[in-house]
């Protein structure tokens, strides 16, 4: 008897596909199925999910006009990750089509690849989600450095060089505040020494939530962002800001060998009208 999921293909072999969406984040992943029932493809189960749908993909040259809108239920899992607790890394998105007929001895075809970009508010219980084609960030011109008196590296980075883990502080959650988080390991350090850095978590084996510390008092931090996942006793690793002066560079990172900016410039410009400038 004929499945009802899927939608018609016009093939010599009057085949049956349907479309297989695998998000994931690192080790973690959510499969679903346009289906009426679920799939089992290379080992791995994709769950129906009515509702599930994407809006189309256009073969173009141009970076960026291969983007789809992918439509979910607003209620399932997926689509609950980006109301207030957005994944603090990349989620990746891959769109299989699979064929109903040929059943488990089909491979699958990859219809198409990329990552979500973020949430758009859908139709009536539905929510989309704007994923973007990998070949986007292959088109986007590199940041270039600039002379300026403050640093513009990005702390912890391959161009700062501060080795993160030497300056690691682990504890363990006292309790959870709106987005203020207080451990008593905290209070060791003196105010404002993790404002400007960022904390981490493990939410599954080798993947983590991040966020980052806007302001640091005692043994309480605040932070930016959701903080799905965690609770009383949770633990939690502290990474420490940086000022982007020379000053905190060298006192706190003793880094200054590294340091990216000019902080001896003078102060004319030569965008002020002055006929000469060095």
């Amino acid at each position: 008897m004929p499945l009802t999921s899927g939608y018609a293909e016009m093939t010599n072999y009057e085949g049956r596909p349907v479309q297989l969406f695998d998000f994931n984040r690192g080790t973690i992943h959510w499969r679903y199925a346009r289906a009426d029932q679920d799939i089992m493809f290379r080992g791995e189960l994709y769950e129906a999910l009515p509702g599930i749908k994407d809006g189309g993909v256009q073969q173009n040259a141009a970076a960026g006009d291969n983007d789809v809108a992918i439509t979910v239920p607003d209620d399932s899992d997926i689509a609950q990750l980006y109301v207030s607790n957005t994944p603090s890394d990349r989620m990746y998105i891959t769109i299989w089509i699979y064929d109903l007929e040929a059943g488990p001895t089909d491979i699958g075809r990859m219809y198409w690849k990329g990552s979500v970009a973020g949430r758009a508010t859908g139709d009536s219980g539905s929510a989309q989600l704007n994923c973007q084609d990998l070949a986007v960030g292959f088109a986007r011109a590199g940041l270039r450095l600039s002379w300026e008196r403050s640093c513009p590296h990005t702390l912890y980075d391959n161009q700062c060089m501060v080795d993160r883990t030497t300056f690691a502080v682990s504890g363990t959650l006292l309790s959870i505040s709106g987005s203020a988080l207080q451990a008593a390991i905290l209070g060791s350090f003196t105010d404002g020494w993790f404002a400007g850095g960022y904390c981490e978590w493990e939410i599954a084996t080798g993947v983590f939530q991040r966020r980052g510390i806007e302001s640091h008092i005692g043994s309480s931090v605040s932070v930016i962002g959701g903080l799905g996942g965690l609770a009383p006793g949770s633990a939690v690793t502290f990474y420490p800001g940086c000022a982007h002066t020379s000053e905190t560079c060298h006192s706190k990172f003793n880094n200054h060998l590294n340091y990216g900016g000019t902080p001896y410039m003078r102060g004319t410009s030569p965008f002020d009208g002055t006929p000469i400038f060095n």
